[in-house]
C-alpha cells in the first residue's frame, strides 16, 4: 500500500490478497466497478479506482499541536504545594 498526503493507494494484487486472507471474493476492475456502481457504502472509502488499483479517502494529514508544558508543570507546583 502506497501513502500520499492524506491518502493510500493498493494494487489489484494486493487487494486480493488482503480478500484471500479473509477469505473474500477476489476482484479486478471490472467486478470491483460492479460493486462500486451497487453498495453504496463503498464511496465512502474509496475515492477512485484504475487499473493500476483503489485509491482510498483519507483526511489531510493531522497536524500534532506542540505540547505545552508549562500548564502541566503549574498544575503540578500547585498540587505539590496544596498536599505539603
Amino acid at each position: 500500500m502506497h501513502s500520499q498526503a492524506g491518502e493510500e493507494t493498493m494494487s489489484w494484487d494486493d487487494l486480493n490478497q488482503e480478500m484471500a486472507n479473509l477469505g473474500s471474493e477476489q476482484f479486478d476492475i471490472e467486478t470491483f466497478k460492479n460493486v462500486y456502481d451497487t453498495v453504496p457504502a463503498i464511496k465512502n472509502f474509496v475515492d477512485k479506482f484504475d487499473p493500476e488499483g483503489i485509491t482510498f479517502k483519507g483526511g489531510a494529514d493531522k497536524e500534532v499541536p506542540p505540547e505545552d508544558t508549562g500548564n502541566i508543570d503549574q498544575m503540578a507546583q500547585r498540587a505539590t504545594q496544596a498536599n505539603l
